[in-house]
């Protein structure tokens, strides 16, 4: 289940769901070595159930495979989407930065698409039914000027802490974002949190080299038989004069550098920092030596291709040898002589859908080709292999899925639907791409699909898990509000026991229902858990600061020390004095000797003799811990059972 067209085991849902057959049962999995299954009987009908928390109103898309235990080659799926209509009457805030396109050379320059002051924008996004989307907007010279608000790395970090999403754009030759204080690695540092971002046309570039800082020239002999005067070089023909002249001359250098693989523009992985191996080497540097490799010399292709995703094997060459050229760029940017740059060779208003998803269908359903504003294609192909997500995380898919491409034109008819080269929309994990800003943004369609990338990247916040006490172990009991003990005597005396049940058994059923992103850190993800505690009113209790009453509570936890959960698996009290879950189940726990709990003393003053009490009431805390864009974050739920005292009497 998720948003980003990638369902893949790392978003398996078997944690949260349950199964039931035709006669209520619940079914559960086998284990068979690394392998946890369930076993459902042909002809049999099931009912699985998935439970949304109560405040998610995004569209989700889920897929529901069912596979042959005998041979995992024999399966089926089935694909559709969910939504929770939101009756609360309170929409949910999506608040949204937009860093607007402003240049030292231009300070005045507005783009080609200000949000805030888009009228048609504006209306559309008020009569979205569950999301309040608040845009806020500062400019590029703020991060980029030596006397900028947010012109270091800490900055700029605490201007992003409380926004949900950035969007950067939307220009024709978008302005560089200066990492001189760090500033680009604040971003780097939001979007690995989880938090999204969305890329738009010409945010990236080319330009993958500092012209203010470079050789002008680059030798056509050996450096010995250079002269003085360096009339042994040419000029360097991989620049454009006209940025130049434009003082755009770093266009896009500083993203290119640090946040173009994240975008998924790094084919080969030329910026990567990943090590190979035990040489110390990173791939971006042995790649950037500019020179051809052989497989088995100085680097194995096998583990190259794990650490890159892909290499540019030489054509012929039996995948032994590769290319020194690995920027990758676009068909189109490498065969830019034939094409005339921003003209009717390049230009369309069209883009054609390649994949359905929640993104193409919520909150405005898109059609097969939709109108946009005139743009052209860019200049970095995309890594459709790599299978390393935001954090360095493999899930077993690709990360890049393209929504849209570039089509009705000449140029992009030759090869329809090119994801590669041709793409207009796309997203990988929680960042998103788009070619909206070449030219002035009118076209309502463009508009809805903008605004469904914006509500489906959008995180949500972690919600409270949920915990009552059941009338038997099984995850689909009704709740028990109530359990009567027994006593034979009315009072009690030091020395004797007179409540019948010399323990007592109950059950609790433990669910947490968090949607949050499987976009995160792996780490952060391993960490997520639950912890049971156990509480009883207790005159020798104490007052706990989270409890929902006032009166005194004794921990009880220890004293329980074991839950045996539905299929029958033992979980101990940690040494911290909880029980620490990682999934949801029902569990049945055993309270011994329930007797010490359940005495009133005696009062001279009163004159009231020990007895028992006609009330009392077993408690369990489940606290929830999750991780949302880096940040654990905890949530605690309550739940209790009366416990009521029932006097037997002697029948003469």
């Amino acid at each position: 289940m998720n948003f980003d067209g990638n369902l893949s085991e790392k978003e398996e849902q078997s944690k949260y769901i349950v199964i039931e057959d035709s006669k209520g049962n619940v079914m559960t999995q086998t284990t068979d070595g690394d392998r946890s299954f369930y076993e459902l009987a042909e002809g049999e009908t099931y009912t699985l159930t998935r439970k949304i928390p109560e405040d998610y109103y995004k569209l989700i898309t889920w897929k529901l495979e069912v596979t042959s235990n005998r041979n995992s080659y024999v399966h089926t799926s089935q694909t559709g989407y969910a939504k929770q209509k939101n009756e609360s009457g309170q929409k949910q805030v999506i608040k949204v930065l937009q860093i607007l396109p402003s240049t030292e050379i231009k300070p005045s320059a507005k783009g080609t698409w200000n949000l805030k002051n888009d009228s048609t924008f504006k209306s559309m996004i008020q009569n979205i039914e569950d999301f309040d989307i608040q845009i806020d907007q500062i400019w590029a010279t703020d991060i980029n000027n030596k006397d900028g608000k947010y012109n270091t790395k800490e900055k700029l970090a605490e201007r992003l802490q409380d926004v949900q999403m950035v969007i950067m754009g939307f220009d024709d030759d978008y302005p560089d974002i200066s990492n001189k204080n760090g500033q680009v690695e604040a971003i780097l540092d939001y979007v690995k949190k989880g938090k999204s971002i969305i890329f738009t046309h010409d945010t990236t570039s080319y330009m993958n080299y500092d012209f203010y800082n470079m050789h002008k020239t680059m030798a056509v002999k050996d450096a010995s038989e250079y002269d003085n005067e360096g009339k042994n070089a040419l000029p360097h023909i991989f620049y454009n004069q006209g940025l130049i002249d434009a003082g755009k001359g770093t266009w896009g250098y500083s993203l290119n550098q640090l946040l173009r693989a994240f975008v998924g523009m790094d084919r080969y992985s030329v910026t990567s920092q990943d090590t190979i191996g035990e040489s110390g080497t990173t791939v971006s540097a042995l790649l950037k030596k500019g020179e051809g490799l052989t497989d088995g010399y100085k680097v194995s292709f096998e583990e190259l291709q794990k650490l890159a995703g892909d290499i540019a094997y030489t054509t012929g060459g039996n995948r032994q040898a590769s290319y020194a050229q690995v920027q990758a760029y676009t068909n189109n940017l490498i065969s830019v002589k034939r094409i005339s740059l921003g003209t009717s060779d390049d230009l369309t208003t069209t883009a054609s859908k390649v994949n359905d998803g929640a993104i193409t269908q919520y909150p405005y359903r898109m059609g097969d080709t939709i109108s946009i504003a005139k743009t052209h294609w860019q200049w970095n192909q995309l890594a459709m292999e790599q299978d390393k997500d935001i954090n360095g995380r493999s899930d077993g898919k690709s990360d890049v899925v393209v929504w849209y491409c570039l089509a009705n034109n000449t140029l992009y008819n030759q090869s329809p639907n090119d994801v590669r080269n041709n793409y207009y929309f796309y997203s990988r994990g929680n960042v998103i791409y788009t070619g909206v800003g070449h030219s002035t943004v009118s076209n309502e369609e463009e508009i809805k699909l903008f605004i469904n990338a914006m509500v489906a990247a959008a995180n949500v916040t972690a919600v409270d898990p949920e915990v009552n006490f059941v009338e038997e172990l099984n995850p689909t009991a009704d709740i028990e509000k109530t359990r009567y003990y027994s006593t034979d005597q009315s009072a009690w005396t030091d020395g004797e026991a007179n409540v019948l049940e010399k323990t007592m058994d109950f059950y609790v059923n433990v669910k947490d229902y968090n949607m949050v992103s499987a976009d995160l850190n792996q780490k952060d993800v391993e960490k997520q858990e639950m912890t049971l505690q156990f509480y009883i009113d207790s005159e020798n209790g104490e007052e706990i600061q989270d409890a929902p009453v006032d009166t005194r509570l004794a921990d009880i936890t220890k004293n329980i020390g074991t839950l045996t959960d539905y299929n029958g698996d033992t979980i101990n009290v940690s040494d911290d004095g909880l029980f620490h879950l990682k999934e949801n189940n029902a569990f049945k726990l055993t309270v011994p000797e329930p007797e010490q709990y359940l005495r009133t003393a005696g009062s001279a003053t009163s004159g009231e003799g020990n007895g028992y009490r006609k009330d009392c009431r077993l408690y369990v805390k489940v606290t929830s811990t999750v991780y949302l864009y880096g940040e654990p974050k905890t949530s605690t739920k309550w739940a209790g059972i009366d416990l009521k005292h029932r006097q037997l009497f002697e029948l003469n």
